[in-house]
């Protein structure tokens, strides 16, 4: 009997050893924000993640940073901030983050998430100018 026993807790451990790996990750649900949201022209733009991808470790889980200025992917800007002396008055930036994570042999990509600003508002500077102007305006003239 104790050594049918020992075999029956010999297989169970084995099993055990060879079980199936967790599923991975969903990877949704991520919330990013460009913070501020109404930037002055003398701010930096910084991407905050508002709510993380569901089934996340903040230790191993990782984003990717894809920015764009007036539709214009600006490839060497990869991390979470654009320093304030790259933007303008008036200009609009994107940014799409990516959630990712290495799971086992392969790295899972998950669904993004996107924000967009404008730099300073455009031009509210109060001075009649060409910016002010339309073709069918002539008052301003």
């Amino acid at each position: 009997m104790r050594r049918r026993l020992a075999s029956l807790f010999a297989v169970a451990a084995v099993g055990a050893l060879t079980a199936c790996p967790p599923p991975p990750p969903s990877l949704e649900g991520l919330v990013i924000e460009i913070v501020p949201s109404e930037p002055a022209v003398e701010d930096d733009l910084v991407a905050t993640v508002v709510v993380h991808a569901a089934g996340s470790n903040k230790d191993t889980f990782r984003y990717s940073y894809d920015w764009s200025v007036d539709g214009v992917d600006v490839d060497d800007l990869t991390g979470r901030e654009v320093p304030a002396e790259r933007t303008a008055d008036g200009e609009v930036w994107a940014v799409r983050a990516t959630p990712w994570i290495d799971w086992l042999d392969e790295t899972l990509v998950g669904v993004p998430s996107d924000d967009e600003v404008t730099v300073g508002g455009g031009d509210d500077d109060d001075a009649a100018d060409d910016d002010d102007v339309s073709d069918d305006d002539d008052s301003a003239r």
